[in-house]
Parts: structure tokens; C-alpha cells; sequence
């Protein structure tokens, strides 16, 4: 009965990530079209999806215990909020924008970290379950 518990658990987790990888796009459409189609918020979105895929990617491939998990996360953040806020001022700088964009960058930033620290956790051998 504990490998139910634990796959619950886990599947638990993998689910609770989607949202968190959803949002940060869902919000730049929805600002995005009640600003008059302006969806200069879904490149930043896409940039801080890439960035922090890219870290996590890189260097996440055998990563699998919570420690080691969150601190790929955090990383996974940081490169998120660069490239988002690389975005963020190129567009700034191309027509002036009402809404801060390096904000709303690293609030993407720090969805799709989340979203990857949940589906990580969501593994066997994060918690030492195999």
C-alpha cells in the first residue's frame, strides 16, 4: 500500500506543476488582448519558458534527489529572469510600454521554476522512493 501512497503523491505533484507551467502564458494572452492586442507579454513569457528550460536542461540530466532538485530550480529562475528581462528591454526600448515587463518576467520566471521543481519531484528517487 505505501507504492500507492507514494505514486499518489507523485502524481499529485506532476499535476499541481501544470497550472504553474499554464499561467505565465495564459496571463500574457489575457493581459495581452485587454491591453488591444498587444502580446509583447508572451515573448517575455516565451523567453523565460526558454531560459529556464535551457538551465534545467543542461543541467538537470541526472539530478534527481530534493536538495539537488530545488537548487536546479532556483538556477533554472535565474536563467528564466535573465532572458526574460533581456526580452523586457528590447521591447521596452522598441515602443514604451505601460506595464513593467521585467516584472512580469521574473513572476514568469519563477512559475516555470516552480512548475519544473514539481515535475522533478514528481519522479522516483527525489524523496529516495526508487
Amino acid at each position: 500500500m505505501a507504492k500507492l501512497g507514494a505514486h499518489s503523491s507523485a502524481k499529485t505533484l506532476y499535476l499541481a506543476g501544470i497550472p504553474f507551467a499554464a499561467a505565465p502564458f495564459f496571463a500574457a494572452v489575457l493581459i495581452g488582448f485587454r491591453n488591444g492586442s498587444d502580446l509583447r507579454l508572451l515573448w517575455i513569457a516565451f523567453a523565460a519558458f526558454a531560459g529556464t528550460a535551457v538551465i534545467v536542461s543542461l543541467a538537470g540530466a541526472r539530478v534527481t534527489r530534493a536538495p539537488a532538485v530545488a537548487l536546479l530550480a532556483a538556477g533554472g529562475f535565474v536563467g528564466g529572469i535573465a532572458v526574460a528581462a533581456l526580452v523586457a528591454v528590447q521591447l521596452s526600448r522598441r515602443a514604451p510600454a505601460d506595464l513593467p515587463f521585467v516584472p512580469f518576467g521574473a513572476a514568469f520566471a519563477l512559475s516555470f521554476a516552480v512548475s519544473h521543481l514539481f515535475d522533478r519531484l514528481s519522479r522516483p528517487g527525489a524523496f529516495g522512493q526508487q
